[in-house]
């Protein structure tokens, strides 16, 4: 049995993805924002495949101290993480996270970077293990990243920050796929293709009009990932709804860019405080309490000191 734990659990391709986990025997978390919706969604998997190991993490993506509540609560189970899909994401909504970022951008990315680095531990010591990131082909279209767009309220045109939100998790599973090199971590990067989901109204609209494919196939890309054998050694890729390839722009691939959002991210999601510690050294070479080299030769040392016992006689009381 493996530990797997999916945002945004509850409904569309998150839910058929902890179905697909929960069939095969695992213990599945699902992390979201509604306890009410998070019980029908546990009640209607265990209903489904059998499996009564399924429970509900609280997590609002758009709030890091709620992403921190949530690494804690699922630390205290002293469980260990096998699989980490990070699925939750929204699309057209607008606004600021709570610590003021910009809302699309900070709930799809940032929540999920952090949900993702305070596990990383967790994710290690358990190995073998994978990441599973859920992105979208709008994060193929952006050439770069406007900073300035992610510290405001979403603008107008919120499509262009949904795709830099995705776009920047392409980035991350470059990133990770760095970091992990030397572990038996991997992390892959899914397309789930336009899926008959609620993310948006066309895509509810989509069964009616007999477009897109089902939430079903949406979460079978992210099921091969998570759980092929043949995915236990692969990493860094981007798969579409088939679990095919696509192949990424060199911008997706910079490291450059990659290794800047990856600073920034600690740095705005306060994980970086004790790595940018530098240690000092209270002795003789820091410059606070030792004394400084002086390059003087003893005759000005004893004039420097001469004009000092002057200056110091002067203001003395007659």
């Amino acid at each position: 049995m493996q530990v797997c734990l999916v945002t945004g659990g509850n409904s569309g391709v998150g839910l058929m993805t902890a179905i697909g986990l929960a069939k095969l025997g695992n213990h599945v978390f699902i992390a979201c924002r509604s306890a009410n919706k998070a019980a029908k969604a546990i009640e209607y998997i265990r209903q489904t495949t059998g499996n009564q190991n399924v429970k509900f993490l609280p997590l609002d993506l758009a709030s890091l101290d709620s992403v921190r509540r949530c690494v804690k609560l699922f630390n205290d189970y002293n469980l260990p993480l096998h699989i980490l899909i990070n699925n939750a994401g929204i699309f057209n909504n607008r606004g600021q996270t709570k610590e003021g970022f910009e809302l699309i951008w900070g709930t799809n990315y940032l929540g999920h970077f952090l949900l993702t680095y305070l596990l990383l531990e967790k994710l290690q010591s358990s190995a073998p293990s994978r990441i599973i990131i859920l992105a979208s082909d709008l994060a193929l279209s952006p050439n770069g990243i406007d900073w300035d767009l992610l510290v405001k309220r979403t603008p107008l045109n919120f499509l262009k920050l949904y795709a830099v939100s995705k776009f920047s998790l392409l980035l991350l599973t470059r990133e990770l796929l760095q970091r992990l090199s030397n572990s038996q971590v991997t992390v892959n990067a899914i397309h789930p293709g336009f899926v008959q989901s609620n993310i948006t109204i066309w895509h509810r609209l989509s069964k009616y009009l007999g477009l897109g494919i089902s939430v079903e196939a949406g979460a079978y890309s992210t099921l091969v990932a998570a759980t092929s054998p043949v995915y236990q050694n692969i990493s860094g890729k981007f798969l579409d709804s088939h679990a095919q390839e696509i192949l990424l722009p060199e911008i997706a691939q910079n490291q450059e860019l990659s290794k800047q959002l990856w600073e920034r991210s600690l740095l705005w999601a306060g994980c970086n405080q004790q790595s940018n510690n530098k240690k000092i050294n209270y002795d003789g070479t820091d410059e606070i309490w030792g004394p400084n080299s002086l390059a003087l030769s003893s005759n000005e040392i004893a004039e420097i000191t001469q004009h000092i016992f002057d200056e110091i006689l002067l203001k003395l009381p007659i």
